[in-house]
């Protein structure tokens, strides 16, 4: 009979698996953990596809892996390939390519329950997607401008009042060895008479609402009629 595992992916040093793996241990269900950028220096995979998905293994420090005993995988922000140093820079991008379709294409075929898919967690991180969807659910959606052009915030600020700004993407930008966050903030009035930094990239404007609470809501389907919030 075949081991039952979960299977986690992503760094080996971070609290949210940590407390996965210590409640799946309590429960005595087995966890096998590994994060991408153990590939290919580090970790060997090899698979075959069958009628239907994939079987095959995974070795890495932590032992071996058999994808047929994977029933559930939990996928918490890995880091990307150690490729090895002695490529040039365009082998790199091109065994770099090779590896996430190789290795992320074999992984997110396995038919088991993920928490979540990597193509679920991309959707899920676009504001402007958010915006549109939650927009035909007929949910409340502020005002919202995407632009780099200094004139046309302007324009949407004298139109809706006050505004915030806020990233459309991962709010860290790392430099020097450190990491600076960056948050959701109210644009003063004085800073609208100079936006020179907005020509540099896109960037998400919206009215401010004013607010008593935050609440934040996360959802997961249960059925095909049903979802339970949290």
């Amino acid at each position: 009979m075949r081991q039952r595992t979960v299977l986690t992916i992503g760094e080996y040093e971070d609290w949210s698996a940590d407390s996965v793996a210590d409640e799946l241990t309590r429960r005595g269900v087995r966890n096998y953990r590994l994060d991408t950028a153990d590939f290919p220096q580090r970790m060997k995979m090899s698979a075959r596809n069958r009628a239907p998905g994939w079987c095959g293994r995974i070795e890495t420090a932590a032992g071996q892996l058999d994808l047929e005993e994977v029933t559930a995988v939990y996928y918490r922000k890995p880091r990307q390939f150690d490729l090895s140093p002695a490529l040039s820079e365009p082998e790199r991008r091109f065994a770099r390519a090779q590896a996430r379709v190789g290795v992320g294409g074999v992984l997110s075929s396995l038919r088991v329950r993920w928490m979540n898919l990597p193509a679920a967690i991309a959707d899920a991180e676009s504001k402007p997607r958010q915006l549109d969807i939650a927009a035909d659910v007929g949910l409340a959606t502020p005002p919202t401008l995407i632009s780099n052009d200094p004139s046309d915030v302007r324009a949407f600020a004298a139109d809706v009042g006050r505004i915030i700004v806020k990233p459309l993407a991962e709010p860290i930008v790392h430099e020097g060895g450190g990491y600076t966050a960056v948050y959701t903030r109210i644009v003063a009035s004085r800073e609208l008479d100079s936006l020179a930094g907005v020509a540099a990239t896109a960037h998400l404007f919206q009215a401010w609402v004013p607010k008593s609470y935050e609440v934040r809501v996360k959802t997961r389907k249960v059925a095909s009629d049903a979802a339970l919030v949290a």
